[in-house]
């Protein structure tokens, strides 16, 4: 509280003065526990500070809705607000705000080949739950997700759901095996130059892609060489690698390029 005191003068010298009394307050304070999102049937706090008197709306699923201090525990996504009264007797409302109940997440997945090496993988999807994939050294995000695996085998994918209320995690082996009959139209067999070979390789397709990613896996299906590669040719040293063969696969926009490479 500050006391100002204001003074006037007349033409003719009179003179007088008045004290007046700024009371500064604080401001009335929204906030929302856990960022609105609860786990189980615990709800979430919400709290109105420096309002003198409040409703809270909608008032279902409210512990009180007349208090500046409420527990909203809805059973689906739903947006509270409140009217309140501050202490210089101002009304007014809040913006309103998100409470979303959640549960502890649950890692499950299928998948569906749907050409000769590519992989279709769906985890049933939550709101609030993020969902996150590896595949042979190579991360993805999403709750569907596609991967191109480069030879027959038995790969482990492990997928982690995860949310405010935890995560979960599983890993899980898969057989793809070649589907002869179905291969995709576009695409086709990268060339590989020399081969065998010991020390530099370079590897070929018909035309470059700015969005090209070319991945080599060793036999075991471990990710040994990855690189964005937007031209039509690729050299790398192979001189540190083990003997043995290794599976090519260069991913453009639309097409898909395989090879062996011979150590």
């Amino acid at each position: 509280t500050t006391e100002f005191i204001v003074t006037a003068m007349s033409d003719g010298g009179c003179e007088t003065s008045d004290t007046v009394v700024v009371a500064f307050v604080d401001p009335v304070v929204l906030t929302v526990s856990g960022g609105g999102v609860f786990c189980d049937d615990g709800g979430t706090e919400l709290s109105l500070q420096g309002a003198v008197a409040v409703v809270w709306f909608p008032e279902d699923n409210l512990s009180d809705p007349d208090s500046p201090i409420t527990i909203a525990n809805p059973a689906e996504s739903t947006f509270y607000y409140a009217e309140y009264t501050d202490v210089n007797g101002c009304h007014s409302q809040t913006m309103p705000v998100e409470v979303i109940p959640s549960i502890q997440p649950s890692a499950s997945f299928t998948f569906n080949q749907i050409s000769n090496y590519e992989v279709i993988l769906t985890s049933p999807q939550t709101p609030g739950v993020n969902y996150s994939w590896q595949i042979q050294d190579i991360n993805y995000q999403g709750g569907v997700i596609s991967h191109n695996f480069p030879f027959d085998g038995n790969y482990e994918i492990s997928l982690i759901a995860s949310s405010n209320c935890g995560s979960d995690t599983l890993s899980q082996t898969i057989a793809v095996i070649k589907m002869v009959g179905i291969e995709k139209i576009s695409g086709g067999v990268a060339k590989v130059f020399p081969n065998p070979a010991s020390d530099v390789v370079t590897i070929s397709i018909p035309a470059s892609d700015k969005n090209a990613v070319l991945n080599i896996w060793n036999a075991s299906g471990q990710l040994v060489y990855q690189a964005v590669a937007t031209g039509k040719l690729h050299s790398l040293t192979i001189a540190e690698w083990a003997a043995g063969v290794y599976f090519v696969l260069w991913k453009t926009t639309d097409e898909v390029y395989r090879a062996k490479i011979l150590r």
